[in-house]
């Protein structure tokens, strides 16, 4: 399980934030991200801590912080 709680663009630059049950779902959603074609390089996790929730059944969720900027599918990629 992944949710986004913000997404913010200014310019080319995209910051998103969500939680997630697992850093492997986190990982998953950033390679996912990468492959699309609409960023210009690689995302950065800017953050991730875990915080307590006892509701879920893994008793805890993690909160991410994502950084990225934006390109038109196949243009080319800037480094």
């Amino acid at each position: 399980m992944l949710s986004l709680t913000q997404l913010k663009q200014t310019n080319e630059d995209v910051t998103i934030e969500g939680r997630c049950v697992a850093l492997t779902t986190l990982s998953d959603f950033v390679v996912s991200l990468e492959a699309s074609g609409y960023f210009k390089r690689s995302i950065e996790i800017v953050s991730s801590q875990t915080e307590p929730v006892p509701a879920t059944p893994q008793g805890e969720l993690i909160k991410f912080t994502i950084r990225a900027q934006c390109q038109r599918p196949g243009e080319a990629v800037k480094k």
